[in-house]
């Protein structure tokens, strides 16, 4: 077996992700894992569908077994965001991994790496910390300063995938890579391009028709019936009273406990949840050049949510199965049988043996769920079976 991996969040899948799973194929692997977000994603919002439809998508879109990335990993930045993911495909045995890429340039990509993390041991990215910028934005400025050039990784695909490799190296993994260049429109675009629309713009446009031009057909299935049976699509706003609720309730404590929170951003998160109307109105007041938006949703995910650093820890300890084919299977024998304990289908007998790695995943399901257009009842981690499709 040639076993590949891909990181995913699938918020939903479509045709760039099915398109990216054939280019692995090309590429020699013969079984495929995708490590997928659960319940919350990485922009601090629920997932548009439950995770087990996505999972689902998934196989038939080319995938043989989903993972789910544990939600302290998903809802983290993206050196923790990798850091999980690469844990999990690392657990699973891959040898080789995929990742979209705006350049394709997988030398380059390396090469900015190395010079990255000369200039962080240099303490190049000091100064423009101290002019209020992000860590990301930082990065870019002394890169750009010293090298005279924009970097590959000012694209966010590309980004991420300078994340997966550092996370390798920090597991003291090795992996063959594939950067596979990224077709049609470009990531966050509301432009589609052709058969091909980005994630976001399918997510805006989730119950329109002309969806089924941008996703396999088994999948749009998939996301019809999650319709008529109001799984889907999941909103934040559709939970956003009962959140405030649970916002306003944490102490100023409660706050500085908070998993990214530095340089008294407690203070400010706390005085802006008790003026907030809204989640917005909130992120609104909170956002600075240092706090972009999406830190400040993951922030408050987190802090909802009690995830905390050693649910972290404890949450690569083992892993749940989401959805698999015959293919995936022969993946999970392959795993070493001490190993092979720590990953299963049945959750319910996982949970017991290690709940330490899925009470944090547990709440966010919990959570996503009273997002849904309709409120369904707790514990679906419990009841909703795992999709095994047939050859």
């Amino acid at each position: 077996m040639n076993i590949a991996g891909v990181v995913a969040e699938y918020n939903p899948f479509h045709n760039g992700h099915a398109y990216q799973l054939a280019q692995m194929r090309r590429a020699g692997a013969t079984h495929i894992v995708a490590v997928m977000s659960g319940a919350f994603v990485q922009r601090g919002e629920p997932a548009i569908l439950d995770k087990w439809t996505r999972a689902q998508a998934a196989v038939f879109g080319g995938a043989d077994l989903v993972i789910e990335l544990p939600a302290p990993f998903a809802l983290s930045s993206a050196p923790d965001f990798a850091f999980g993911a690469i844990s999990a495909l690392q657990f699973c045995g891959v040898s080789m991994i995929g990742f979209g890429s705006e350049s394709g340039d997988l030398f380059t990509l390396q090469n900015e790496l190395d010079k990255l993390e000369q200039l962080e041991r240099d303490g190049a990215f000091v100064p423009y910390l101290k002019k209020g910028m992000s860590y990301p934005r930082a990065r870019q400025a002394a890169f750009e300063h010293v090298f005279s050039k924009t970097p590959c990784f000012a694209n966010p695909n590309d980004l991420l995938a300078l994340s997966y490799l550092r996370a390798a190296k920090r597991l003291s993994a090795s992996f063959e890579w594939l950067a596979v260049k990224r077709a049609g429109a470009s990531h966050d675009s509301t432009v589609a391009e052709g058969e091909f629309a980005s994630a976001s713009y399918l997510r805006a446009h989730f119950e329109e028709e002309h969806l089924s031009r941008y996703v396999p057909n088994k999948a749009l299935r998939l996301y019809q019936q999650a319709i008529c049976e109001k799984r889907a699509p999941i909103r934040m706003k559709n939970g956003e009273r009962y959140l405030l609720g649970v916002l306003r309730e944490r102490t100023l404590s409660d706050w500085a406990a908070g998993w990214d929170v530095t340089e008294g951003l407690e203070h400010r998160l706390y005085r802006a949840i008790r003026e907030a109307d809204t989640l917005s109105a909130f992120y609104d007041q909170v956002k600075t050049k240092r706090y972009p938006h999406a830190r400040i949703r993951r922030i408050a995910c987190c802090t909802a949510l009690s995830i905390t650093q050693k649910e972290r820890a404890d949450s690569v300890s083992a892993f749940r199965v989401l959805a698999l084919n015959e293919r995936g299977a022969q993946i999970l024998g392959a795993i070493d049988k001490e190993q092979r304990r720590r990953i299963g289908v049945n959750f319910a007998d996982l949970y017991r043996r290690y709940p330490q790695a899925f009470e944090a995943s547990i709440r966010a399901q919990e959570c996503a769920a009273l997002c849904m257009p309709r409120v369904f009842p707790c514990g679906l981690d419990f009841t909703t079976k795992v999709s095994i499709q047939t050859d």
